[in-house]
């Protein structure tokens, strides 16, 4: 959901100082930590990333987020994602995915381009993408019925895929 391929997402980031700054050892997880992880309540309730539907994230559903990512290693390990990103560019830029793959996307999202969505095309051999209006970039929050539903569609019309590996 308003996760764009790799690819598409590393192209994006190299002109974001924000999320350059994220590769700076430390740095981020104490601004993520600090005043008792802020961020989550401005994240969700202030603009520019806000939720639509503001009533559908409560106090409790904020503190879970807190207590969560107050567990050891555990804002790092998020932060990782995009340092990885810049890491492993040369792979993740090449990277094609075979399966097929739903990409929902909350429109407008003020921090992600929009293109970004379609630019995962050239990535995906089988990308459906669902553009969501009226929705934030944390349509799962804004939107759940829909999401539930968009995901039951396409889990139901997508045939049975074979693992590449043997579990």
């Amino acid at each position: 959901m308003n996760c764009p391929h790799p690819g598409a997402f590393r192209r994006e980031l190299t002109l974001s100082q924000i999320h350059r700054s994220c590769q700076i050892p430390f740095l981020p997880e104490l601004s993520f930590q600090a005043d008792d992880f802020s961020i989550f309540k401005r994240a969700f309730h202030e603009k520019p990333t806000a939720l639509v539907n503001k009533n559908n994230i409560t106090d409790e559903d904020i503190n879970v987020y807190k207590y969560t990512f107050s567990q050891k290693g555990t804002t790092k390990a998020a932060l990782n994602y995009f340092r990885a990103l810049f890491r492993y560019q040369n792979h993740f830029s090449t990277v094609q995915i075979t399966a097929p793959v739903l990409l929902l996307w909350g429109c407008p999202d003020p921090t992600l381009n929009e293109g970004l969505a379609d630019a995962s095309q050239a990535f995906c051999s089988d990308l459906r993408i669902k553009k969501i209006p009226n929705a934030s970039r944390w349509i799962n929050q804004d939107l759940p019925d829909a999401v539930n539903k968009y995901i039951e569609v396409f889990l139901n019309e997508t045939p049975d895929i074979e693992a590449p590996y043997d579990f």
